[in-house]
């Protein structure tokens, strides 16, 4: 389980050898490799061998070891969650942008309200599948400020890329760029972001006249 794997966070403070245990317990319990590492970069050193051992024989306080696990959970939930954020969005951004919107995004989520965390994690953090919209929603909403002020060259190349490999036409490449530039000149990236995970109506109707527009060229 997840909180299993927490607690061998606490071992990358020991050894090399220990390290590595909980890499692997970690991979197996998430299949994330990028997001354990993540973990355990982050964590490496912060807790010594003596916190370990009395969090194991249950000889710290209540409030100690609470604010131990907290610190744990919430600091592998940063990793996964910026994985899973970074992999939604770098099809558009590119992966660099991506980790650094999303490194920027989850530091954004760290200062959420509690109450709103809880409306998608329960006290284990096991996560609330009927509320994955209202988490996506929560996540996406964060993004939006971390997101470059306009259309970059990269994400521009990215996306006319992306439109290409849904046309089999022989000019695909240009008719795709066209497709962007008529996009962009109606919608803000943050828009174009808002609409796109959003699955609006809107922003369908648009491409639809854009490429209508751009194959009569």
């Amino acid at each position: 389980s997840l909180m299993q794997a927490l607690l061998f966070l606490l071992t990358a403070a020991l050894s090399p050898a220990m390290e590595n245990m909980f890499l692997n317990q970690c991979v197996m319990a998430t299949n994330d490799k990028q997001a354990c590492s993540c973990a355990i970069t982050q964590l490496n050193g912060k807790y010594n061998e003596k916190t370990f051992l009395a969090l194991q024989m249950g000889t710290l306080s209540e409030k100690e070891e609470q604010e131990i696990l907290q610190d744990l959970f919430l600091t592998a939930s940063d990793c996964f969650v910026q994985k899973e954020c970074a992999s939604e969005i770098s099809f558009i951004v590119g992966e660099q942008e991506a980790n650094k919107i999303c490194h920027c995004a989850v530091s954004k989520l760290k200062k959420m309200e509690k109450a709103e965390q809880a409306a998608f994690l329960t006290l284990e953090g096991n996560f609330i599948a009927e509320n994955e919209k209202k988490f996506e929603e929560i996540v996406m909403r964060e993004i939006y400020p971390c997101l470059p002020k306009k259309l970059t060259p990269i994400m521009r190349e990215n996306l006319i890329s992306e439109c290409a490999k849904e046309t089999h036409h022989v000019e695909g490449k240009k008719i795709c760029a066209c497709i962007t530039d008529e996009i962009f000149k109606k919608y803000s990236l943050t828009e174009f972001f808002r609409d796109t995970f959003g699955n609006s109506p809107s922003l369908d109707e648009l491409m639809a006249k854009s490429t209508e527009k751009c194959l009569q060229k």
